[in-house]
């Protein structure tokens, strides 16, 4: 791996046994990039994680969508739930497909990015890097159908927290030209995400995957003012 010059060289090389990642600055390796801790207490997605076992990072994309169809985890929504009506609030995409989506990618939050990176999208680095609201970039396995599927590896994003990555879904779905046709579609969330999914994922049956979890655990109720 080529390390920039100077300083960052030395820090860069200062991580590099740790594991593989890149920041938002350039080619550092790091997997240092986490919440800031303040005091001992663990955050309540952190809480999931340690009670529940995270998956590993051989898990692939597919495999943790699988398994989140045949998953139930409450206190996983008791903090999707206000991420998605914030989403909701600042970019008007329904909350009950916010939600269904993180817990389809995440896995209920348990999958190595949503655990390692704080990730609950699967959304990979581009070309230009992070965005503006990730602060790096990770190299993970995953499985891409074109139309046969097959495993593969892609660098996902690093965030700071689980709302920065829920913030960083509503960035991204609201100002893509990918998902300009949807927008006019956020009263009918099975709509929604019908048209999102053309580009969000290469599983034909992603869409289906989306609204599945949204019925199973009525997630329509998060598109409604709490009482």
């Amino acid at each position: 791996m080529r390390f920039v010059a100077g300083i960052v060289g030395a820090v860069a090389a200062l991580f590099l046994t740790q594991g593989q990642a890149v920041t938002a600055n350039g080619p550092a390796a790091t997997t240092a990039i986490a919440d800031a801790k303040t005091d001992d207490k663990t955050t309540i997605e952190e809480d999931i994680a340690v009670e529940q076992g995270a998956m590993t990072d051989l898990d692939t994309q597919e495999k943790v969508r699988d398994q989140a169809l045949r998953m139930v985890d409450a206190k996983f929504l008791t903090v999707a739930e206000p991420a998605a009506r914030a989403v909701a609030s600042e970019y008007k995409i329904p909350a009950s497909v916010t939600a269904a989506q993180s817990i389809l990618e995440s896995g209920w939050g348990r999958s190595a990015l949503a655990v390692n990176d704080r990730n609950f999208f699967g959304f990979k680095c581009t070309a230009a890097g992070p965005g503006p609201i990730a602060v790096g970039c990770r190299d993970y396995p995953t499985t891409e159908c074109t139309p046969v599927c097959h495993p593969a590896k892609a660098w996902f994003r690093v965030y700071d927290s689980l709302g920065s990555s829920f913030r960083d879904y509503g960035r991204l779905i609201t100002r893509s030209p990918y998902y300009a046709a949807a927008l006019p579609l956020a009263g009918d969330p099975n709509a929604f995400i019908a048209e999102v999914a053309t580009r969000y994922a290469t599983d034909p049956m992603y869409a289906d995957k989306v609204i599945k979890i949204m019925q199973d655990h009525d997630l329509y109720r998060f598109d409604r003012p709490k009482p």
